[in-house]
């Protein structure tokens, strides 16, 4: 049996982030470059603790996919990354002895694999499937996302299943991306577009299959460890999404910290200390929904970015206009043009 030291090594994927860097940094892409205009460090990407939030997983995958011009990027990583040792979670999978048992935990732990989407399993037919619900609003990183979990979830099983394929197809609720044809024959299972919703369906011959890496012990030390970093999560998107809530109903006129605080029923001090606690702020969640609302509208409307300063609750336009440089390196018109581009 491993020793707990040697799987508290073990990479976790709640930075997916910092896996997908490894791989482009490996390829001779530049990580000032690939980091640049996100609130996302180096160092922060080296720190087991420190959990990115979806809007940080979706501002780093655009980031990315602009830099490589890859939209079918997933490919890519999933193919240079070894499955067997890349998280806890994985290793849990791969040791709990059973295909039906595994597709269970991967599915429970789905949450520390990425912050992209929420999953959950389903019966279909006479087999299973798995629900991917993404958490982010950007249709090339949604068909990243759910290909990379899908790809993830095939490549886990093809050696114990010898090479064949436990993903029987990928149905996503999205258009076919641009020059989908010409890598239709790299993921190894079909994929089906402009379904009704995302789902991994899996071929139910091998769903009561055993596995031959199987050691009890092994997996209930790992299981510990993942049950610990999943109340982590929980409790980290709990408060965050409740202060993020208050904040986009009352994105005009945003409550000060104090206001918040006594609306979340709790004093000031211990309403930062918390959001400290858990590695973000009362400025980085108002940031984040306001540059969430405004890369919305500046995407999906044509209405004015003065007009749109307002509604987002600041004092004047140039103001705005800053503060979105701030979080991506480009003016608001400048984002439009190229979200439009990019359309």
């Amino acid at each position: 049996m491993q020793s707990e030291r040697t799987l508290r090594e073990v990479q976790h994927l709640p930075n997916f982030p910092r896996l997908i860097l490894s791989v482009l940094t490996e390829d001779g892409y530049n990580e000032g470059e690939l980091l640049e205009g996100i609130d996302i460090s180096p160092s922060q990407l080296a720190d087991e603790t420190f959990r990115l939030s979806a809007h940080q997983h979706e501002q780093f995958i655009l980031r990315v996919l602009a830099i490589t011009n890859d939209l079918h990027l997933a490919l890519r990583i999933s193919q240079k990354v070894d499955i067997a040792t890349s998280s806890l979670a994985i290793m849990a999978v791969i040791n709990s002895g059973r295909i039906s048992r595994a597709l269970s935990l991967f599915s429970r732990y789905g949450r520390l694999f990425t912050r992209t989407l929420d999953t959950r399993t389903i019966a279909k037919d006479a087999g299973l499937a798995i629900a991917l619900e993404p958490t982010v609003r950007n249709e090339h990183v949604q068909y990243f996302a759910i290909t990379a979990y899908a790809l993830f979830l095939d490549r886990v099983f093809l050696a114990p299943l010898n090479g064949a394929h436990l993903v029987r197809r990928l149905e996503l609720a999205l258009p076919p991306p641009p020059d989908f044809g010409a890598v239709r024959d790299q993921f190894g299972f079909a994929l089906m577009f402009g379904a009704l919703q995302n789902r991994v369906i899996l071929d139910p011959a091998f769903i009561d299959q055993p596995l031959k890496q199987a050691d009890p012990q092994t997996v209930r030390l790992l299981e510990e460890m993942c049950e610990a970093q999943l109340a982590a999560a929980h409790a980290e998107s709990d408060l965050s999404h409740r202060v993020s809530a208050i904040f986009l109903n009352n994105i005009s006129a945003p409550p000060k910290l104090a206001e918040l605080a006594s609306t979340m029923g709790m004093s000031p001090r211990s309403l930062r200390r918390r959001l400290k606690d858990d590695g973000t702020s009362y400025q980085k969640i108002l940031d984040v929904t306001r540059q969430e609302l405004a890369q919305s509208l500046l995407k999906e409307t044509a209405e004015a970015v003065a007009s749109i300063a307002y509604e987002l609750g600041f004092d004047n336009p140039s103001h705005f206009g800053r503060a979105f440089k701030g979080w991506t390196g480009q003016s608001p018109s400048e984002y439009r043009k190229r979200a439009s581009d990019l359309a």
